[in-house]
């Protein structure tokens, strides 16, 4: 929450500073009413995002339920491991937000083929960064999971799962880039069947089967439920590669106006 006012404060800050550049700004608080039509184009374009969002962070939910049902022991070890992993993988994951802005300029701007090409340069970068961060979470697995005072059995499991996401951010970086790639070009349903359908239709029933008809340990299981990660990053770059995804959201309204 701290950090969450602290972004907000130097945002609106340096906004409200240079109104010169952010001219849109001028005359906000004189009101607090959205026209109607305001409000609808917003709820259109916004609603398949908060649908896909939800529909995501659920599917987590659920695959991370399924794996517990194989003990409190791995509820506290994913609990561990996840926590530390974000932190190795904020580095790589925050590129997807420089995608959305970088290629959304360019396809703004009418530029597709530069669009197609920072896209791939910023890939290469992003995975270059998950192979770094992987790298350091491979070899501090071991001791960095020391801080948490809790049982031994759930700090080295904690750990095996670290090392198996470790391995598997490469392929994350690739797959966070390819779907941020396909929201700059404003491609809402395929962005939709590569984030959350995948996930209910692939990564839950595969997990779930997993964990239900077979007798393997959470120390093999956890890797092979991880194997979602490389199939979508090749998805990701089949769509990427295809080129579908880049269009230009506004070039009808700028030849409108022009």
């Amino acid at each position: 929450m701290l950090s969450r006012l602290a972004e907000f404060a130097v945002i609106a800050g340096v906004a409200h500073k240079k109104l010169d550049r952010f001219f849109f700004l001028r005359g906000l608080y004189r009101s607090l009413r959205i026209g109607g039509n305001l409000a609808k184009n917003i709820m259109l374009k916004g609603m398949p995002l908060f649908v896909n969002e939800a529909l995501w962070s659920s599917g987590m939910v659920t695959l991370a339920q399924i794996l517990s049902t194989r003990g409190l022991v791995v509820v506290g070890a994913l609990n561990i491991s996840n926590t530390l992993t974000n932190m190795f993988g904020v580095f790589f994951f925050s590129v997807g937000t420089a995608v959305a802005i970088v290629t959304g300029q360019a396809l703004g701007a009418g530029d597709e083929e530069l669009a197609k090409a920072q896209v791939w340069k910023l890939m290469f970068f992003s995975v270059a960064m998950a192979c770094i961060m992987g790298t350091l979470l491979l070899i501090s697995a071991g001791w960095i999971t020391q801080i948490y005072n809790t049982e031994v059995e759930v700090r080295n499991l904690a750990a095996a799962f670290m090392r198996a996401l470790a391995l598997c951010m490469p392929f994350q970086a690739m797959a966070n880039v390819s779907y941020f790639a396909m929201r700059s070009g404003g491609k809402i349903l395929l962005t939709m069947a590569f984030d959350c359908i995948y996930i209910w239709v692939f990564c839950v029933p595969y997990t779930y089967a997993l964990v239900t008809f077979t007798s393997l340990g959470i120390e093999t299981l956890y890797p092979l439920h991880l194997l979602i990660h490389p199939l979508k990053a090749i998805l990701g770059l089949v769509v990427v590669n295809s080129g579908i995804w880049a269009k230009n959201l506004v070039g009808g309204k700028v030849e409108a106006s022009l």
